[in-house]
């Protein structure tokens, strides 16, 4: 999850859409917060990227990829199959641990 790859200190898709915000100020907090590197400033982190919308961006490209995934799956034959692999990937992208 978002919490536990901050917590050790993974950069992920939310973090680095974050960063690139349009607003130098939010950047420049976000910034500051990650580098301070204390799991006190988790919460503020994680909030200051809701503000930018990087969670929500993060979470548009997750189901761009998962409808571009799915569309792959086109070449298996046996529908069952093909079901069992598209349920797999809805439930990595709605997973909440």
């Amino acid at each position: 999850t978002l919490g536990t790859d901050l917590r050790t200190r993974k950069w992920t898709l939310p973090l680095i859409l974050g960063i690139e915000h349009r607003n130098p100020a939010l950047q420049n907090e976000i910034r500051r917060v990650w580098n301070q590197a204390e799991s006190a400033q988790l919460e503020t982190l994680n909030q200051l990227l809701m503000e930018a919308g990087a969670i929500e961006a993060a979470e548009e490209v997750a189901r761009q990829k998962l409808d571009q995934a799915i569309r792959g799956l086109g070449f298996i034959a046996i529908p069952e199959i093909r079901q069992s692999f598209e349920k797999l990937a809805q439930f990595v992208l709605v997973r909440k641990h």
